[in-house]
C-alpha cells in the first residue's frame, strides 16, 4: 500500500493512501488521550447533511496501538486558502457566500454562549501583557448571542473546493456551538491570515473583499462579536504557540483591539 504523509495542525497523523488504485486519507489520533476529541470529530463529520455543502465519507474507524484511526473518501481539490490566492474574485465571492449561507442558516437554540464564554476566559493562564484583550471580550453582552450548530472549526484549510462544490473537513466540538464561533474562524484567515502564517505575502485584496462581504452580511451586533470571538480564539491559541508564533499573535491582538465595533 502506497502512503504519502499530509499536512495536519492538530499533531494528528495525516496520510493519503492508495489501495487497489484507490486514494483515501487516514487521519490517526496523536495519542490515547485525544481519541475522544477524534471520536467527536468522526461523529460530527458522520452526521453533517446539507443541501449544498458536502464532507468526506468515513469508511471505517480502528485503533492503531491504541490510538483512534478512521479512513475517510480522498477529495481532489484545493483548500479554501489556495483559491483565494488562486482564483478570480468573482468564483471567490460565489463560494464564499454559500459558505455565509451556510453559517446564517444555522438555527439558534434558546440558550446563550454567555456562560460558556466566561468560562473559558477564566480558564486562560496567560502572561498578565493579555489582560486588556480578556477585558475586551468581557466587554460585551454575550446573553445576546445564542447557541446553535457550527463546524466548530471553519478555517479556510478546512474547507475544501473540487470545482465548484465546497467539503468541510475537521469539524471540532468546541467550548461552546454558535454561528458566531464559525464567523470567527473565517475572519483568522481574513484579518489575521491564518493560513498564510509564516509566509512573506498573503492575498490581501482578496481577504479585504472577502471581509467586506462579512460585514455587509453580517449585523452590528453579531460582527461585533465575531471580532471579540476571535480574539477569544486567538489567546486560546497562546499557550501551544513557540515565540515568534506568539509575537506574530500580540501583534495581530494589538490591531484586532484597536478596531471601532
Amino acid at each position: 500500500m502506497k502512503s504519502i504523509n499530509l499536512k495536519g495542525h492538530s499533531g494528528c497523523k495525516i496520510s493519503l493512501l492508495e489501495d487497489k488504485n484507490e486514494l483515501f486519507v487516514r487521519k490517526i489520533s496523536i495519542n490515547q488521550e485525544y481519541n475522544k476529541r477524534l471520536l467527536r470529530q468522526i461523529k460530527k463529520q458522520k452526521e453533517f447533511r446539507h443541501y449544498s455543502i458536502s464532507t468526506p465519507f468515513i469508511f471505517n474507524t480502528f485503533h492503531v496501538d491504541k490510538n483512534l484511526s478512521f479512513d475517510m473518501e480522498f477529495i481532489k481539490g484545493k483548500s479554501f486558502s489556495n483559491l483565494v490566492e488562486q482564483e478570480d474574485h468573482k468564483k471567490i465571492k460565489f463560494l464564499f457566500l454559500k459558505i455565509i449561507k451556510f453559517v446564517n442558516q444555522n438555527n439558534f437554540l434558546e440558550e446563550t454562549i454567555e456562560q460558556d464564554v466566561f468560562r473559558k476566559l477564566d480558564q486562560l493562564k496567560i502572561n498578565p501583557k493579555y489582560q486588556p484583550f480578556k477585558d475586551c471580550c468581557l466587554d460585551f453582552d454575550w446573553n445576546k448571542i445564542h447557541k446553535s450548530y457550527s463546524h466548530g472549526d471553519l478555517t479556510f484549510e478546512n474547507i475544501i473546493v473540487k470545482d465548484d462544490d465546497l467539503y468541510f473537513i475537521d469539524f471540532l466540538d468546541s467550548f461552546t456551538s454558535s454561528q458566531v464561533l464559525d464567523y470567527s474562524k473565517l475572519m483568522q484567515d481574513i484579518i489575521v491570515g491564518w493560513s498564510w502564517r509564516g509566509k512573506t505575502t498573503l492575498p490581501f485584496i482578496n481577504l479585504l473583499s472577502l471581509h467586506n462581504l462579512l460585514k455587509e452580511n453580517l449585523s452590528p451586533n453579531m460582527l461585533t462579536a465575531s471580532y471579540k470571538m476571535l480574539i477569544l480564539n486567538l489567546l486560546r491559541i497562546i499557550p501551544y504557540c513557540k515565540k515568534e508564533e506568539e509575537e506574530f499573535i500580540y501583534s495581530k491582538l494589538l490591531n484586532i483591539k484597536n478596531k471601532k465595533f
